[in-house]
This record gives structure tokens, C-alpha cells and sequence, in this order.
């Protein structure tokens, strides 16, 4: 790829990671605030209102996920190879369903 696109595609990472990191500070803050941190059963089984500074944060989180189909594009225009390494990485092959012979 071009030095350009390798500048585009370092912003694009800078951008998302600290885009996620805000993100996971707003809700850690918010859930800590409602105290849902004081027991394993608020934190996994008490359902968090959906309105809000939560809601708000929860709709960048969804719309994040539209900013990240950027990463496979930019593998694209990697190459295959690197797309490949991605894909057989042990990371992904471990979140990969065992298959019975």
C-alpha cells in the first residue's frame, strides 16, 4: 500500500482505539454511578435502561461498529495475504467453534 493509505489507515486505528476507550470509560462511569458494581448480580443480571447518557453511548457503540467494517476494507487493500494471517490467526481460530470429525 501507498505511504498515504498506511497514514490513513494508522489515523484510522489511532481514531477507533481512542474512540473505544472513551467509550468503555462512559460506561464503566455510568455503571459504577448506579452502583452496579456492589454485587455479581447487578452486574449480569439487573438490565440497564436504554435512555440517556447510556442510551446515547450505547448508539455510538452500534454505529462504532459500522465505523470498523473500515478494518476489513483496509485488509482488502492490503492484500489477500495479510487478510489471510488475520483470518488464521490462533486469536480468531480460537473463537472459532470446534469441528467433530
Amino acid at each position: 500500500p501507498s505511504a498515504f493509505l498506511l497514514r490513513i489507515m494508522n489515523w484510522h486505528n489511532v481514531a477507533l482505539s481512542l474512540l473505544s476507550l472513551v467509550m468503555a470509560l462512559a460506561f464503566v462511569l455510568h455503571l459504577h454511578a448506579e452502583g452496579r458494581f456492589s454485587s455479581w448480580h447487578s452486574m449480569a443480571c439487573v438490565n440497564t435502561v436504554n435512555t440517556g447518557a447510556y442510551g446515547m453511548w450505547n448508539m455510538v457503540y452500534l454505529l462504532s461498529k459500522l465505523w470498523e467494517w473500515a478494518d476489513t476494507y483496509f485488509l482488502i487493500l492490503q492484500g489477500t495475504s495479510r487478510v489471510e494471517r488475520v483470518i488464521t490467526s490462533p486469536m480468531v481460530l480460537q473463537l472459532l467453534p470446534a469441528q467433530r470429525i
